[in-house]
């Protein structure tokens, strides 16, 4: 990268403006390590996915899928699903969602229908 005559190689930086400070240092963490504390926050786990998915670190998205699939919920399914398609989830994440989305739907239904019943 610093071969060619560009701006990054007189300056010898290279600006990353589209994350945090804090998702550059977990990718980078990762990729010297193999390791990374995956964030509390569900969005920025969302930006270390995207991340991943952007640099190809296909292990680090799987594990990022596997965190947000153990936190998903019934305000967050829609967006987990849209991130999945985007992002090329693998097929048992893109199950998990499915199984969720069904039960709750599920759900919802038996509960519209107990509160409609007449006894």
């Amino acid at each position: 990268m610093f071969q060619h005559d560009t701006i990054e190689t007189r300056s010898k930086t290279i600006k990353i403006e589209d994350m945090t400070a804090s998702t550059v240092e977990q990718i980078l963490k990762y990729l010297y390590t193999g390791h990374v504390n995956l964030p509390e926050d569900i969005n920025d786990q969302v930006e270390l996915l995207e991340a991943a998915d952007r640099y190809q670190l296909d292990a680090l998205k799987s594990k990022c899928f596997n965190r947000l699939c153990r936190q998903i919920s019934s305000e967050n399914a829609g967006k987990l699903c849209v991130l999945a398609y985007f992002h090329n989830a693998e097929i048992e994440v893109m199950e998990k969602i499915r199984t969720f989305c069904i039960k709750w739907v599920l759900f919802i239904s038996q509960a519209k229908f107990i509160t409609n019943s007449r006894y």
